[in-house]
């Protein structure tokens, strides 16, 4: 694969993705090994067209590469990583794109570097799209259940109930997700912030998977007792 996806073989490395690897159904830390392999021998402009081409595409692995390849630029490149996983997540116009992207690219860079993820997903928060404004929540849930500190973990969570309240489906499912998450690894600290809120500030469907997620938490400590 490498020597394929080098710059004397390049006409022949998007056959291979493409039956190989996208056609059929691959566990996903196969592809990320593939991500991490093409990282490690295409170059700067490669990795971005090997990006580019992937995005959109139907496949739900293609994000997963995608994905993994741009969190190892992370370090390197962590705003432009940010964007591209911005135009991935519009390209690809659905859940699994949303949510790989959102985990591998968001999240991980939230886990990484918070000051640097934060306004950043701030933004995404007032995204048009509103499948971007889900992936600011499957980010949150991804760092938190990653060991996100508690500081960190209590900025994403005062950003997200700043939509909490939102009507909008997507919005629900993914800040949600995020929040039922930081529900269940912090319990106390969601409680806290749940009592400050004016009347409707959460919306039921929201409501309903903090409160599964503070179920879960005294699931565990009760089992932690026993």
């Amino acid at each position: 694969m490498c020597a394929e996806g080098s710059r004397q073989n390049w006409s022949a490395f998007w056959p291979i993705m493409e039956t190989d690897l996208l056609a059929h159904k691959v566990k996903f830390p196969l592809l990320e090994f593939v991500a991490q392999t093409l990282f490690g021998c295409l170059d700067d402009g490669e990795q971005l067209e090997v990006v580019t081409k992937l995005f959109g595409r139907v496949e739900d692995g293609s994000s997963v590469v995608a994905g993994k390849l741009l969190q190892l630029r992370l370090p390197l490149q962590f705003a432009q990583s940010f964007e591209l996983a911005v135009g991935g997540i519009v390209a690809g116009d659905t859940w699994y794109h949303c949510d790989h992207l959102g985990e591998r690219v968001l999240g991980h860079g939230l886990l990484t570097n918070p000051k640097g993820a934060m306004p950043l997903l701030s933004a995404c928060l007032h995204h048009e799209n509103s499948w971007v404004r889900r992936g600011v929540g499957v980010a949150a849930h991804y760092a938190t259940k990653k060991g996100l500190p508690k500081p960190e973990v209590e900025a994403v969570l005062t950003l997200l109930l700043t939509v909490a309240g939102s009507s909008d489906y997507q919005v629900q499912r993914g800040v949600g997700w995020g929040l039922k998450t930081i529900a269940k690894f912090y319990p106390d600290l969601m409680k806290t912030y749940l009592v400050r809120l004016p009347p409707g500030g959460v919306s039921q469907p929201v409501m309903g998977k903090i409160e599964t997620g503070l179920k879960t938490a005294v699931f565990k400590q009760t089992a932690a007792k026993s």
